[in-house]
């Protein structure tokens, strides 16, 4: 019998109810990165942060999802806040989109928060040095 890879799913994206489009309009492309949006102008809500969600693995066919979703979020929101709670593969270039992203927020004033990184994250972090840069938050 034929070898088969298995079927493996690409990252899912889901924006939640009542998230706003990307500040252009248009709807986040497909890719890893899940906005939600806790909060919102109607009940007073503005100060909390914005979230992006990302499952799965971030790698060279996924990242650039993942920048532009984190870039449309940091021109939108004072404080943006990555969860990778559910991320179980991140390789360089996830975490150039990380780095990015962390830059453009300190060039405008803005707030970028890790949350819930995976022992894999952790790992990576913690082999660049990078985790003395990022504010990171279990």
């Amino acid at each position: 019998m034929p070898f088969r890879p298995p079927l493996i799913s690409p990252p899912s994206i889901e924006r939640a109810a009542g998230t706003p489009p990307t500040p252009n309009g248009r709807p986040f492309p497909p890719g890893p990165a899940c906005p939600q949006r806790r909060g919102n102008a109607m009940n007073g809500r503005r100060n909390q942060p914005f979230i992006v969600r990302v499952n799965g693995e971030i790698d060279l066919d996924t990242a650039p999802a993942l920048r532009r979703a984190l870039a449309a979020a940091l021109d939108a929101h004072r404080e943006v806040v990555l969860d990778l709670s559910e991320v179980t593969f991140m390789d360089c270039a996830g975490l150039g989109a990380v780095v990015r992203a962390r830059n453009q927020a300190d060039r405008s004033g803005r707030r970028l928060v890790l949350r819930g990184t995976s022992g894999c994250v952790v790992r990576l972090l913690e082999l660049t040095g990078l985790q003395r840069r990022l504010a990171v938050e279990p």
